[in-house]
């Protein structure tokens, strides 16, 4: 706790979180390719840190799945429940169940050393975000 109380130590953290809190927006509101293909560009092309990344995003998704279940869920990834409701009244529970799926997939994909950028494409073809 005491090294993220510096900011040069918390802002990557801070930075990657509205990294992957903007993506996930963009794909909820159902954004055009040209404003959330420069989000999944951001996306790191290092293995460990998009490895963090797609489980903070598997983690979101988690939680607008929940709110779509359960009335008082705790929530993971979103700080603001209100956003949160927000966002997951605008997609169905089918969307998520199957974006969900493919992020886990690319999760172990990365695992198993896939071509990260290529990891990227296929998730967002697949999940039908692209």
């Amino acid at each position: 706790a005491l090294f993220y109380l510096d900011e040069k130590n918390w802002e990557p953290v801070r930075d990657q979180r509205k990294l992957i809190h903007d993506t996930i927006v963009a794909i909820v509101m159902k954004k055009q390719a040209k404003e959330l293909l420069p989000l999944l560009l951001n996306l790191s092309s290092k293995r460990d840190i998009l490895a963090a990344e797609l489980t903070l995003l598997a983690a979101g998704i988690r939680d607008l799945i929940t709110l779509k279940k359960i009335d008082t869920p705790s929530l993971e990834f979103f700080c603001d429940l209100n956003e949160a409701i927000e966002l997951s009244d605008r997609c169905s529970l089918s969307f998520l169940y199957e974006l969900y799926e493919h992020i886990t997939v690319a999760i172990e994909e990365n695992k198993i050393n896939a071509n990260v950028k290529l990891l990227i494409t296929k998730l967002s073809i697949n999940a039908g975000i692209l």
